[in-house]
């Protein structure tokens, strides 16, 4: 448990001083866009906002990170429990930084794509009550939509 908390923290404190950077550059470019803008009286609506590029380059960098720990915490999270106390370390993690938006969403979902946490042990998180991990409810605001399109049949199995 210990470990998993100390990579997570790693993995965010890198993301987000490259968010932070990269917030920075875009800031710098916006005011530089911006005056080039009223320079040439010209529109570009064809650009991504910045926001969404540096929110996408987050998302990548996170689970390029976390790729690169795939091997390792397949072989420390065998067991469900494990797996289990991973959700709830997350939880307890992101809680701690008053649950920033989409944060939360994004690991569950890397954790599922990497096969690093089984589909039923978020059920099994989702459903227990463990008073002794601070901001569920927050938690499961933040996942519940992913939670119940993870819950539907695959078109796959419908169709056998």
């Amino acid at each position: 448990h210990v470990f998993l908390s100390c990579l997570l923290k790693y993995i965010h404190s890198v993301t987000a001083e490259r968010f932070n950077n990269n917030n920075n550059n875009n800031s710098n470019n916006n005011n530089n866009n911006q005056q080039q803008q009223k320079d040439s009286d010209s529109s570009d609506s064809s650009k991504s906002s910045p926001t969404t590029s540096s929110s996408q380059g987050i998302n990548d960098h996170e689970k390029e990170l976390l790729s690169k720990y795939q091997q390792m915490m397949h072989a420390i999270l065998k067991d469900k429990q494990m797996q289990l106390a991973t959700l709830y370390a997350l939880q307890s993690f992101y809680h701690g930084l008053n649950f920033p938006k989409g944060a939360l969403l994004r690991w569950f979902h890397m954790l599922y794509d990497l096969s690093i946490v089984d589909d039923d042990v978020f059920f099994i998180w989702k459903e227990e009550i463990n008073d002794k991990v601070p901001g569920k409810g927050q938690a499961l605001f933040q996942v519940n939509t992913w939670l119940n399109w993870l819950a539907e049949p695959d078109s796959e199995d419908e169709e056998e």
